[in-house]
């Protein structure tokens, strides 16, 4: 018998069971089909019914209850006779849909019943409102506990038996759509029972010549994974082209497996040893990274707390020159002597920032978390903002929200972040600039947002604005100083507080920076204040 590829094999044996499955898959199709066609008729001949019915009982009980309330002292009643016209007009919507889904003799009887009692409540209504018009509210009274109760009651139990007729009607539909599928269930399956066990027969038929010499393969397959290296030859592989090949090929791969396996497993023993070494020399690279880490960062600390003293007692001196009693210095000095000031407040304050810094990056800041009102805080960064931005002829203004709750942080960092996002703004916006401070409460949040008008900052840049030690300009005749540290610090300081600081900026159309802190619950009696603005 010449041997057969295994795709004709295959072909020949799926033909007859692919045709017995396709015919239970349409059978059960159109089975399923017709159950699906009843089960939206029920849907459709009855749910909007058992829909309307209940609209219909919910806007009863509302108008009852409105009614009831014309009575109740101190009550508004032109409030609750608007709200008893609401839901009539409401009533009058489910009549009309429920007037439209009846269909039998019964619901249609129901239905006119319905409307007569509804007529007569709507009439009665009417007579109590022009009796309560006229000041008899005794009068008023009795029609609401005697026609209107009347009129209403028949009304609810009408209602209410439209609705147990449409459930009924529903619960009879339903189980008549569940009998038909369950029939329709039953002969499907017993078709694909057929069908199933016919294609089981004629795979098994087809397959067997197949499946033999692919389980002795994987035998031998896991035989070579433990390093038993043994041939196949089943005499069912010689049928079929492909598997005689694979037999073939499998048995030269056992061969050359076992010449190299010697090979092999000295070569990984080598590599081990490689890597080994390698790693731990990582590991030393890594410990004497950390240890220049923490090096820089105390380095850091040292010399930044060594200068403060010295820049202290520089600004001491100043002080006490420029404050001099006896008016000694000459106009010239005293402008020298204003100089060394304001160059020794900016040295300082590059110095504690750097301090502040590398007490951030190992670890030694603690918050202490408290209430802070945003427009205090906002009023108070502005007051220590207004003389700097007077001097570079900035304007800084600053709203808040009305009314908004408190943000629990640490109202000394919260401050600290403010004035280095502000002074930044007014560094940048220059003179005939413009920024803007404001705060507003969002879920759970303070969100705070810092604008200015000034060149912006380039798509490149955004990435690493909050990255220590950059600068925007980094040349030796950059317009604006500092070391490039206070947007970090901000970053850092944020993120601490348990809030993100973000920035968006295009060039020549200015940059804002938004940052968010948590906020306490409102309180039950917030402060009066007035929001503030302040153009400096």
């Amino acid at each position: 018998m010449r041997p057969m590829t295994l795709a004709t094999r295959l072909a020949l044996g799926y033909v007859a069971a692919i045709a017995a499955l396709v015919t239970v898959v349409a059978i059960t199709l159109v089975s399923f089909q017709a159950a699906r066609t009843q089960t939206s008729a029920v849907h459709d001949n009855h749910i909007p019914s058992i829909d309307a019915a209940k609209r219909l009982l919910v806007r009863l009980e509302r108008m009852e209850n409105a009614e009831f309330m014309y009575f109740v002292p101190n009550q508004e009643i032109k409030a609750w006779t608007t709200r008893f016209d609401q839901d009539a007009r409401e009533f009058d919507q489910a009549f009309v849909d429920a007037e439209v889904v009846s269909h039998s003799s019964e619901e249609i009887a129901l239905y006119a019943e319905m409307g007569r009692h509804y007529g007569a409540f709507i009439h009665v209504d009417a007579r109590m409102r022009r009796l309560l018009a006229a000041g008899r509210s005794n009068d008023a009274r009795n029609l609401n506990a005697t026609e209107s109760l009347e009129a209403i009651s028949d009304l609810r139990e009408a209602a209410r038996r439209f609705y147990a007729l449409n459930l009924a009607e529903s619960a009879r539909a339903r189980a008549a759509a569940d009998d038909a599928l369950g029939r329709m269930a039953g002969a499907a399956l017993s078709v694909g029972a057929i069908g199933v066990l016919a294609a089981l027969g004629l795979w098994r038929r087809a397959t067997r010549a197949l499946v033999e010499p692919v389980q002795a393969l994987r035998h031998a397959s896991e035989q070579l994974a433990t390093g038993n290296f043994v041939r196949v030859e089943h005499p069912a592989a010689a049928r079929t082209v492909e598997l005689a090949s694979l037999e073939a090929a499998f048995n030269r791969m056992a061969a050359e497996s076992q010449g190299a396996r010697e090979t092999l497993e000295h070569e990984v023993a080598a590599q081990t040893i490689d890597l080994r070494d390698a790693n731990q020399q990582l590991e030393l690279l890594v410990d004497e990274l950390r240890s220049l880490d923490r090096m820089k960062s105390n380095l850091l600390a040292v010399v930044s707390h060594e200068l403060l003293t010295p820049i202290n007692i520089i600004m001491g001196f100043a002080d006490l020159l420029d404050d001099d009693p006896a008016g000694q210095l000459t106009s010239a000095q005293r402008e020298a002597v204003r100089e060394i000031l304001a160059g020794s407040e900016r040295l300082a304050r590059m110095v504690r920032n750097t301090l502040l810094y590398a007490r951030l990056e190992s670890g030694g800041i603690t918050l202490v978390g408290t209430a802070c009102p945003p427009d205090d805080m906002l009023a108070s960064a502005a007051a220590r903002a207004a003389t700097a931005a007077a001097n570079a002829g900035t304007q800084l203004a600053w709203t808040a929200e009305a009314d908004m709750p408190a943000a629990w942080t640490d109202p000394e960092r919260l401050a600290q972040v403010l004035d280095e996002l502000i002074d930044n703004a007014v560094k940048f916006a220059g003179a005939g600039g413009h920024v803007s401070v404001t705060a507003a409460a969002e879920s759970g949040e303070i969100a705070f947002e810092v604008k200015d008008d000034g060149p912006g900052i380039p798509a490149e840049m955004l990435a690493r604005i909050f990255q220590p030690f950059f600068q925007k300009d980094l040349t030796s005749t950059r317009v604006h100083g500092g070391l490039g540290l206070g947007l970090a610090i901000a970053h850092r300081l944020v993120a601490k507080m348990g809030g993100m600081l973000m920035v968006a900026s295009k060039p020549g159309e200015g940059a804002t920076f938004r940052f968010t802190v948590p906020r306490m619950g409102r309180p039950a009696h917030p402060r009066p204040r007035e929001t503030a603005d302040a153009d400096i």
